[in-house]
């Protein structure tokens, strides 16, 4: 029986250490980007970067393609992502034996506040929408994009410290869903383009919040074998 440790827990020392912070700064980068573009749309409610992106929509839009962002945009929206994330969290602490998974389930809780609370703030007009679709709340930042991003980007980082996924896969994938997520609100015309960046900026800083939470609860060196 081989005494060799898994990669994960193998780590120790500095190098533990080094990946206990990374989610840290990338919180803190993340955050510090959310702030600089809601400064700027509390002074410019419509950007360039919107208008332009729009126009562009517009001229390429396609039955096709809303049709296939509107299933994106449902099986990516907040309730799902949630369920998603739970399910993923329970099957962690289960397969390891452990609770420690349980703490990034402060991605999910923490993104809905949090849109919820950012929207209240900045009380910004959707675009029309595809056939005048009514989304019924304020645009900035999208509920979705923000949602993803946060429990995307924690699932991956639980996923591959947990040892269920390689690096690459866990950020790949979780890459491509964000993307898809926030791309699919713009397309459907019911966000504008900085609402989706900005989901995405706070997404991300959530996601990275949770995922130092679990470091500090101790990570994989905390399974029970």
């Amino acid at each position: 029986m081989s005494d060799a440790a898994p990669p994960s827990e193998a780590r120790s020392g500095p190098g533990r250490v080094a990946i206990g912070r990374s989610p840290t700064r990338v919180a803190v980068a993340a955050l510090a980007l959310f702030g600089c573009l809601a400064i700027l749309i509390a002074h410019h409610p419509r950007t360039a970067l919107d208008d332009v992106v729009r126009a562009w929509v517009i001229a390429v839009n396609r039955p096709a393609a809303v049709a296939f962002f509107a299933f994106v945009s449902t099986v990516g929206s907040v309730t799902p992502m949630i369920i998603y994330a739970v399910i993923i969290i329970a099957l962690a602490a289960i397969l390891r034996r452990s609770m420690v998974p349980l703490t990034v389930l402060l991605a999910p809780l923490v993104a809905v506040f949090a849109y919820l609370g950012t929207k209240s703030i900045f009380v910004r007009t959707r675009p029309s929408g595809v056939g005048n679709a009514f989304e019924g709340t304020y645009s900035f930042p999208s509920a979705h994009a923000t949602t993803s991003s946060a429990v995307c980007g924690a699932m991956a980082y639980l996923l591959y410290r947990e040892g269920l996924l390689s690096g690459v896969t866990a950020v790949t994938g979780a890459a491509i869903i964000c993307l898809l997520v926030g791309i699919s609100r713009v397309y459907l015309d019911v966000h504008w383009a900085t609402d989706v960046l900005g989901g995405w900026f706070l997404g991300t800083a959530i996601g990275a919040t949770a995922s130092a939470l679990y470091e500090s609860a101790g990570g994989p060196a905390a399974r029970r074998h």
